[in-house]
């Protein structure tokens, strides 16, 4: 970097040294240099300004998406606080009604209402099991050729 500077040093250094020597063979234009705005300066704040402007709407641009993934992830914070503040509540709700049970029955009462309730399952998936065998045979299966002789 230094040597970069330093190269510019010596360029400007030169372009000085031939401007001072046209002045001198020129001095009749010395006033209207003198007086000529820079050029080079504007140009320089021009490149500025239009760097500073794309890096502006970058930045905006950068700023809109941030800002909607935050509120996006506000919302689902939001609800992830409410599920957990859902299922503390069912828990407690849970718990007080275990209380309840546990308050009103014994052990070996709460052990045979379980076989009672396992008994009542078994029960009931035979029964299903049952209905979509009839379903079977009743929609169509060995039977069913008699079903359609009497529809017509």
């Amino acid at each position: 970097m230094q040597l970069a500077l330093n190269k510019q040093i010596n360029e400007k250094q030169a372009i000085q040294t031939a401007t001072l020597r046209w002045l001198e063979s020129h001095s009749a234009e010395k006033s209207l240099i003198e007086h000529f705005p820079e050029t080079a300066r504007l140009r320089t704040l021009r490149e500025e300004v239009a760097e500073l402007a794309a890096q502006q709407q970058l930045s905006a641009k950068k700023f809109k998406v941030s800002d909607q993934s935050l509120k996006k992830n506000n919302v689902a914070l939001e609800q992830a606080k409410n599920k957990c503040l859902d299922y503390e509540q069912q828990l407690l709700t849970a718990e007080a009604e275990i209380n309840k049970i546990l308050e009103n029955n014994s052990l070996a009462e709460l052990e045979s209402l379980l076989v009672y309730q396992q008994q009542r399952v078994m029960d009931f998936d035979e029964l299903y099991s049952l209905a979509r065998v009839n379903q079977k045979v009743s929609a169509g299966g060995f039977f069913s050729f008699f079903a359609q002789e009497t529809r017509c």
